[in-house]
């Protein structure tokens, strides 16, 4: 069973009873299929369509998918298509964690979110689009935010 966007603008009754059009974009994004990778198939079961990918340790996911949810992947030519180049650096292995990790450059942020506090982080040699707002809890060993609670006035054990 497939599903078919519509070609021309579509008009979306709300459950107020108001309408609204999107006539410039056809596609709505939260309707849009996202694909989500690479992965490394570990194993693959072709009688049963079923293969298990090499997934983060911090997935919550279970690592096992059916063909229909997967598509092959096929990496950037930049020599036939320069201007997709990825320019964003490789993350950097940890063998302490075994995972992949960026390095934060600096914080340039924060907001109250329920009881505690969200930053926003500026990895190092990525760009402001991926400026990333993330809880105390993930940043409150990182001496980035020692440093920006210092600049603030403020001393590191107020999260």
């Amino acid at each position: 069973m497939s599903t078919k966007l519509a070609t021309r603008p579509c008009c979306l009754r709300s459950i107020a009873g108001e309408t609204s059009c999107n006539a410039v974009d056809h596609r709505v994004a939260k309707f849009m299929v996202r694909w989500d990778g690479p992965y490394k198939v570990v194993r693959a079961w072709p009688e049963s369509s079923l293969y298990e990918l090499d997934l983060p340790q911090h997935s919550n996911a279970f690592p096992k998918f059916h063909s229909s949810l997967l598509k092959p992947h096929i990496p950037n030519d930049n020599s036939l298509y320069p201007s997709r180049a990825h320019a964003e650096p490789e993350p950097i292995f940890d063998p302490e964690t075994g995972e992949d990790q960026h390095f934060v450059e600096k914080i340039l942020d924060r907001r109250r979110r329920g009881r505690g506090w969200q930053y926003l982080i500026r990895w190092k040699d990525f760009g402001p689009e991926h400026d990333l707002w993330l809880p105390g809890s993930r940043v409150d060993n990182l001496e980035a935010l020692d440093v920006y609670l210092r600049d603030l006035g403020l001393h590191s054990k107020v999260l």
